[in-house]
C-alpha cells in the first residue's frame, strides 16, 4: 500500500495490561443471521516475541450483553458464532480477558450486517491512490457514488494485525467506511454435535479466499473494482463482474476497462 506506515493493531485495544495484544479481522454477516468472531490472544514474553496464549478465557459482549464465551486453542485463537443484529449497521464486539493474576485485556472487533439482497461490491485496498497522490480525489469520488447503491468491502494484503493502520489510512484518504478483509481466511460452518445436539462452530484449518464465502452469505455480492491484473484475475474467478481502473495488460477475459471519472456516476 502507498505511503502507508503501520503501527497498530487490529483489533482495537482499550485496555491490555499484562503484555496482552489481540488482534481480530473485521466480519461480515447476513442482517439476522449468525456472524464468526475470530480473536487471538498473544503475550509479549521474550525478547518482544509474541507467543500465543492458551486456554484463555474470553468473554464476548454485543450492545453491552454477553452472548459468548470461549477458550484459546493451542495457538491463542478463540472462535464463537453469534447472533448478528437485524438492522444492518456497523457494530462492535467487545472481548474482555482476565487472567489469574488480575491482568486484563480488552478490546473491539468490528462487525458489519447487511441486507442480505442490497448490492456489494468488493475493492482492491492496497492499489488505491493515497491521502497525498493525485488521483485520489477522483478514486473517492467514484467509490462514494458506488457505495450510494452498493455496499464496500475492502480486500487487503496487509497482516491482520495492521488492519487498524489500513482502515486509518483509507478513512484518511476519505473513502467510504466497509469492511476490511484479508485476501486469505479460514472457511468455518456451523455444526451440531453430541447427545444434545449442541451448535458448535468448526474451522477447515485450510487458508482460501474470503470471496466465495462471502457470496455464499451475501448473494448481493456480484462485482469487484481494481487497479492490478492479479486481483482482477481473483475477481474473475470469484465470479464478479470486473471493473480494472488503469491500462494493465494481462486481464481476463470479459474484464472492463475504466476509470475513476467513468466510476463516479456508480456501475
Amino acid at each position: 500500500m502507498r505511503n502507508m506506515v503501520l503501527t497498530t493493531l487490529c483489533l482495537v485495544a482499550c485496555g491490555c495490561g499484562g503484555g496482552y495484544t489481540m488482534t481480530a479481522p473485521d466480519q461480515v454477516a447476513p442482517a439476522g443471521g449468525q456472524a464468526a468472531v475470530v480473536v487471538r490472544l498473544t503475550r509479549d514474553e521474550v525478547r518482544r516475541v509474541d507467543v500465543p496464549v492458551k486456554k484463555a478465557g474470553l468473554e464476548f459482549r454485543l450492545g453491552g450483553e454477553v452472548v459468548k464465551a470461549a477458550f484459546t486453542d493451542e495457538d491463542g485463537f478463540a472462535e464463537v458464532a453469534i447472533a448478528a443484529p437485524d438492522a444492518p449497521g456497523r457494530y462492535e464486539v467487545c472481548v474482555h480477558h482476565q487472567d489469574p493474576e488480575g491482568d486484563e485485556c480488552r478490546g473491539e472487533a468490528l462487525l458489519y450486517t447487511w441486507a442480505p439482497d442490497r448490492p456489494a461490491v468488493a475493492v482492491e485496498l492496497d492499489e488505491l491512490p493515497g491521502p497525498s497522490e493525485p488521483e485520489v480525489e477522483a478514486a473517492v469520488t467514484a467509490l462514494r457514488g458506488i457505495s450510494e447503491d452498493a455496499n464496500i468491502v475492502y480486500l487487503t494484503q496487509e497482516d491482520i494485525a495492521d488492519h487498524a493502520d489500513v482502515r486509518a489510512w483509507r478513512d484518511e484518504a476519505g473513502y467510504p467506511d466497509g469492511p476490511v478483509l484479508p485476501w486469505a481466511k479460514r472457511r468455518w460452518r456451523m455444526t451440531r454435535e453430541g447427545r444434545l445436539k449442541l451448535p458448535r462452530l468448526r474451522f477447515d484449518p485450510r487458508m482460501i479466499g474470503p470471496l466465495a464465502g462471502l457470496r455464499e452469505v451475501l448473494p448481493g455480492l456480484d462485482a469487484g473494482v481494481c487497479l492490478s491484473e492479479a486481483a482482477a484475475k481473483a475477481f474473475d474467478g470469484a465470479g464478479l463482474a470486473v471493473f480494472v481502473v488503469g491500462d494493465e495488460d494481462d486481464l481476463p477475459e470479459g474484464a472492463r476497462r475504466t476509470s475513476w471519472a467513468e466510476l463516479s456516476g456508480g456501475l
